[in-house]
């Protein structure tokens, strides 16, 4: 715990995560004295004043900035799972006014955390209840795993890449029909983080698109939009590639957008995966066969192999079939990144291997 940190027990931010009052009532008890010892009172103040809310399971609050004797106060407000939408709202109006009242003071802002959802508090009356609306009606929704509400940017998780495609689908509506006509930074993803959409409500639609389109010609396992000029499809068969090609050559999507295509045999970072599969047509069928995946970033390569004995035998023909752009390569067990071994190394490409 860093210098100067007032602490009322960290807590977890999973939905349904329960906590016994005794010990939360306790952690509040506590984190009074601590903020003594640090020279955090507005902390203190701030404890003090929300302590005895029946709604408020736990706190951790710290200085504006987290350094020792700085003053002002920020962190984060835990609400008890059982607490209702009401009294949900209660603390949120409680908490608007403290920071309207003593902003100055302050210097910060608090996060309140319900069932793992968390919205900063601003102390403006029509933003937190813009923020509270949207709030509660992800809180009603099973299918969110969490969500981060702050700034005109909200963003959500779901359980696994269907359902995150779902909330995506719906998320657009959902935040108009909560805060009419306002600009919103959206974002939706997976706990595992196959799928991740990020942008307005165009990008959130064009992702949905895309994965609805090539999903019903191919298996997919994830898709990440970012931005309006690239979109990285996950097949969950390297073989489904030339299908997934052409059913996304027929689509005309706005801004015209870069579709890249990652797979079971090929891993991206920033590439289309070309070089990768450059690779992989070179090999002979034996020396493919022992290859897991490929991963590729800009002129950097990494091959995984199935053993540590592939590390040895499978150097030198890989080696030998990498594109001359690449510039950084190396071999490494699949699941043991400790193995990894350079095969290439910066300069070192190979003239005239294409």
């Amino acid at each position: 715990m860093g210098r100067g940190h007032y602490d009322c027990r960290m807590t977890g931010e999973k939905r349904g995560r329960r906590r016994r009052t005794a010990v939360a009532t306790i952690a509040l008890g506590l984190a009074v004295l601590l903020a003594g010892c640090t020279g955090d009172g507005e902390a203190a103040a701030f404890a003090r004043e929300f302590r005895d809310d029946p709604a408020v399971e736990s706190m951790e609050l710290t200085s504006h900035d987290n350094q020792p004797f700085t003053g002002g106060v920020r962190g984060d407000v835990v609400v008890r799972d059982t607490a209702t939408d009401g009294s949900v709202s209660d603390l949120v109006g409680r908490i608007g006014d403290y920071t309207r009242a003593n902003a100055d003071r302050m210097r910060g802002r608090v996060t309140l955390i319900v069932d793992g959802l968390k919205t900063e508090v601003t102390g403006d009356r029509a933003v937190d209840d813009a923020h509270l609306r949207l709030l509660l009606t992800l809180r009603s929704d099973d299918r969110v795993r969490g969500a981060s509400i702050r700034d005109a940017a909200v963003g959500v998780y779901g359980a696994a890449a269907d359902v995150a495609i779902d909330l995506a689908r719906d998320l657009p509506a959902v935040v108009e029909r909560n805060t009419p006509g306002e600009e919103w930074l959206l974002s939706v993803r997976s706990e595992d983080g196959a799928v991740s959409l990020r942008g307005d409500s165009a990008i959130l639609g064009t992702g949905v698109r895309l994965w609805d389109v090539l999903g019903s010609v191919v298996p997919l396992t994830g898709i990440r939009v970012e931005d309006t000029s690239r979109i990285e499809i996950a097949l969950r068969h390297e073989s489904d590639l030339p299908r997934a090609r052409a059913a996304a050559s027929e689509l005309a999507l706005a801004n015209d957008p870069e579709v890249v295509f990652a797979s079971d045999l090929v891993r991206l970072g920033d590439s289309d995966g070309e070089d990768a599969r450059l690779l992989l047509s070179r090999l002979e069928e034996v020396t493919r066969e022992r290859v897991v995946y490929v991963w590729v970033s800009d002129t950097r390569m990494q091959v995984a192999v199935r053993n540590e004995d592939d590390l040895s035998a499978l150097a030198g023909p890989i080696e030998a079939a990498i594109p001359a752009r690449i510039t950084e390569a190396s071999l490494v067990v699949d699941g043991a990144p400790d193995t990894s071994v350079d095969i290439r190394t910066t300069g070192a490409g190979q003239e005239g291997s294409g």
